[in-house]
């Protein structure tokens, strides 16, 4: 965002020295632009109208790497969800949530490699994909997680015992 863009095939966007993508015009005052696909960090971007006279002032830009999954565990649970599990990888940040099938869960991000949640409750036994989401919907590969059914108890044998144990 800025003012008096104007449009033309020659609009450029700067990151970094000297990257050069081809802006988009959106309106006298947005630009849209790509950032390269290697680009991870922040860098300074400036914008030029003809590309070759850039902006005097550049801006900060941020470009996260997406998150990773390496595994979980546990890696099986119950269909009552509520099953507390370590998700670890790389590229964690706040808000990341993760997806366990078509469910989605906020999650604790204890470090970049180490996010914590439950479980969701689901109606079916199986294995399921569980992916990382960022607060910008970008997902990561996904690991796998299995729903068993719930233990049931029939019966205790003996049905009672002696209050010392």
């Amino acid at each position: 965002f800025g003012e008096q863009f104007v449009k033309s095939p020659e609009m450029r966007c700067k990151f970094a020295s000297n990257e050069l993508v081809t802006g988009k015009y959106v309106s006298s005052s947005a630009v849209m632009c790509t950032a390269p696909a290697d680009l991870v960090g922040t860098v300074e971007v400036a914008l030029s109208n003809n590309g070759i006279e850039f902006s005097l002032e550049s801006r900060p830009f941020t470009k996260q790497a997406a998150a990773y999954l390496d595994s979980l565990s546990p890696s099986t649970g119950t269909i009552s969800g509520g099953i507390h599990v370590q998700l670890l990888g790389r590229g964690f940040s706040t808000g990341h949530r993760a997806r366990f099938g078509v469910e989605l869960v906020d999650c604790e991000t204890v470090t970049s490699s180490l996010v914590l949640c439950k479980t969701p409750a689901v109606n079916i036994t199986g294995i399921v994909e569980v992916s990382m989401v960022s607060n910008k919907d970008q997902r990561s590969n996904s690991v796998e997680f299995e729903y068993v059914p719930d233990p049931v108890l029939d019966y205790a044998n003996p049905s009672r015992g002696p209050t010392s144990g």
